[in-house]
């Protein structure tokens, strides 16, 4: 499979808000919190963090690996679809899918001020951006599926 851009209709199609209601209820379990209470904070991940981009990646990435078959408007299709249909209903992932985008918690901490200098100091280490990208990565499989299952 080759690697293709992301189309931009991917990236109007999961907004800021989509991302943000998809994503809070895995940040509020990894805080032990309410998705509510954590929503502006991912918020401002996201937009500040300017991680909005990478994770339209990241679910890109993940669609075309989960349906190789589809050609690129198919698959943007079936992304309008489970979108305009409400969407997936929210919720917290699970087990290792929880766990692999712990990193990316982490990076989201380190940008609404949760983690001392030295923590930030190591996710922005070229070790820490290769981890931060794999929660990424996690993020837009367990994304991706959920987009998936709601287009059925």
């Amino acid at each position: 499979m080759s690697t293709s851009p992301t189309p931009p209709r991917v990236s109007h199609l999961l907004t800021v808000n989509v991302l943000c209601e998809q994503l809070a209820p895995s940040y509020a379990k990894a805080q032990n919190n309410l998705p509510e209470d954590v929503y502006d904070d991912v918020k401002s991940a996201l937009t500040e963090g300017r991680l909005q981009q990478p994770l339209c990646d990241a679910v890109w990435r993940a669609l075309r690996k989960a349906r190789p078959s589809l050609d690129e408007n198919t698959l943007l299709e079936k992304l309008f679809k489970a979108l305009t249909k409400g969407g997936p209903r929210p919720m917290a992932a699970t087990g290792s899918a929880q766990e692999k985008m712990s990193p990316l918690f982490a990076f989201m901490d380190a940008n609404v001020g949760r983690v001392s200098d030295a923590a930030r100091q190591a996710l922005e280490s070229e070790a820490g951006r290769a981890m931060v990208q794999k929660g990424l990565d996690a993020a837009g499989e367990f994304l991706a599926g959920r987009m998936l299952a709601a287009a059925k």
